[in-house]
């Protein structure tokens, strides 16, 4: 690992002439005109600016214009700010995509950042003008002759004083840019891939963090060119597109897991990337993952927020790859357990590569079942404790199991005729979380309660906001019978026992209650998937 201090002008020129480059999958320069402008300021300030972090490696190899491999070294972060500084010396880096990025012509009239000559204050504008009183910065730049170049301004009366030598002072701390230091780390094959991307993630303490998979995508990239951005990103957006957000670590995770059996890149055979244009396994892994999303929807997880754990959906789709046939509720069932015995917490990429060898060395689903159903300890029932215990503000399989079981019966909505409760916003309708006790109400009416009885998961039910709304800090048995809830039977379908004649002295009482059906109601409703056929 190499420490250097480069000059932004020595950075500019290895981007111009092909020292750095970017993996193709990168998005393209995003800043704003206004953080060009004051990434100029900066540097005439001497203010720091941030590292650059790149990598020199043989596995990551960039074909030039010849089409022979080329090495470079790889802007794993920095690339905003290294275009950020090639557009004040207006020197286009020779990364930039012109189908994608635009010309660079338009881009540089777009950033076309100046520096206002008309005040005596160092002040750069984004604004445009014909006026000799705003002066390109990469003019100033550029020239070799900065007493001529302040000469032509004076004599253009725009500038700020009529002494040519004072203007060229001025436009010399312009000229600071150019020798503005940038601390750069490289990176190269001495060091193993795998701790390349915990070095970056370190050092680079502002800002986005680069994950593993950021390093992993660009291996990839540099040797499959156009695969990443057509087939791998195109599939995750795809995805999104269908509600499920799949980062692109645990795209990988599915994808040599089917592939090879193996969740950790380390441990994959450097061929198994070559020629993914042919990769069957990408194809299965595809077609197996919008199985999964097919068949979560199918059960009312309609988008990876409700799934719980993205770790789950990765061991669902190594599941579909292997047993495409049949329903996918059996899996569902298992997975849910295992959200809940907190399976897939902390680390998991061990507990992934046993997860696909149970399925991958099955001769059938059961017995595929069976095996993951071992490293549970054989799936755990729902107590009523855990509904109790468990706050309704987490992202919890408590409160995901009181939306499915109102999916499963088809519960509707306790204020809006018509509407069924579902995850999405149809229209109007959009559900919420709502206190079956409202806060208020229990806090005003139950002396020195705890809170934590108040936010029980227990004591929440899936409606919409307007209905939210209109119940507000109504005691329940106010608005249970405005809205006639338990003659229609809404009460019932989210296994809510009836609180109209409950006393506050009562509260825990039906809360134990609730808790109980809520437990019973969800082992009924795991075994009742696991007996799908």
């Amino acid at each position: 690992m190499e420490h250097r201090q480069p000059t932004a002008e020595s950075i500019v020129r290895a981007a111009n002439q092909g020292e750095y480059a970017v993996p193709e999958f990168q998005r393209g320069f995003v800043r704003t005109v206004a953080q060009v402008r004051d990434l100029a300021d900066s540097l005439t300030r001497s203010y720091p600016v941030g590292s650059i972090l790149t990598w020199k490696s043989d596995t990551a190899i960039q074909r030039g214009d010849s089409g022979q491999p080329r090495q470079k070294s790889w802007i794993i972060d920095g690339q905003q700010r290294t275009t950020a500084l090639c557009t004040l010396f207006d020197r286009r880096p020779e990364w930039w995509d012109n189908n994608r990025s635009g010309t660079w012509a338009d881009h540089m009239s777009a950033y076309d950042i100046r520096l206002d000559i008309g005040v005596a204050e160092l002040t750069f504008a984004t604004r445009k003008s014909p006026s000799q009183r705003y002066v390109p910065v990469r003019e100033i730049l550029a020239s070799e002759d900065l007493y001529a170049f302040a000469e032509n301004l004076v004599e253009g009366g725009h500038a700020f004083t009529d002494s040519v030598g004072t203007l060229a002072r001025h436009l010399q701390e312009v000229t600071r840019i150019k020798q503005a230091i940038l601390p750069t780390v490289e990176i190269d094959d001495t060091i193993e891939l795998t701790e390349v991307a915990e070095i970056f993630k370190r050092l680079n303490s502002t800002g986005t963090r680069v994950q593993q998979a950021d390093i992993y995508l660009g291996v990839v990239a540099s040797r499959n060119p156009g695969w990443v951005n057509q087939n791998f990103i195109k599939f995750i957006d795809d995805l999104d597109d269908q509600g499920f957000e799949i980062e692109p670590a645990f795209l990988f995770r599915s994808f040599t897991g089917i592939g090879v059996g193996k969740s950790r890149f380390r441990d994959i055979e450097q061929s198994f990337w070559e020629n993914l244009g042919d990769n069957s396994a990408w194809n299965t892994t595809q077609k197996a993952l919008q199985s999964v999303c097919q068949g979560l929807r199918q059960y009312g997880i309609i988008n990876s927020d409700l799934a719980l754990s993205s770790n789950a959906i990765v061991a669902a789709a190594v599941y579909r790859a292997q047993f495409p046939q049949g329903p996918f509720s059996p899996f569902l069932s298992w997975m849910l357990n295992a959200v809940k015995e907190g399976f897939f917490g902390g680390p998991t990429e061990t507990k992934l590569d046993r997860i696909i060898a149970a399925v991958q060395n099955a001769n059938s689903k059961d017995e595929a079942l069976h095996s993951l159903d071992t490293l549970l300890n054989n799936p755990p029932k729902f107590t009523p404790e855990e509904f109790i215990e468990t706050g309704s503000g987490r992202n919890s399989v408590q409160r995901l199991m009181i939306y499915l079981l109102a999916f499963k019966n088809d519960a509707q909505d306790w204020n809006t005729d018509g509407y069924r409760i579902r995850a999405e916003a149809v229209g109007s309708y959009e559900p919420e979380w709502h206190h079956i006790f409202p806060r208020k109400w229990l806090r005003d009416n139950v002396s020195g309660i705890d809170r934590k009885l108040i936010d029980s998961v227990a004591n929440m039910a899936v409606i919409s906001g307007a209905a939210n709304r209109k119940i507000a800090a109504k005691a329940p048995k106010c608005y249970i019978a405005e809205l006639n809830l338990a003659a229609r039977g809404l009460l019932d379908q989210q296994a809510i026992p009836d609180p109209t004649f409950v006393e506050p002295e009562q509260y825990q009482e039906w809360l134990r209650a609730r808790a109980e059906r809520l437990a019973e109601a969800s082992n009924e409703y795991l075994d009742s998937l696991r007996r799908e056929a």
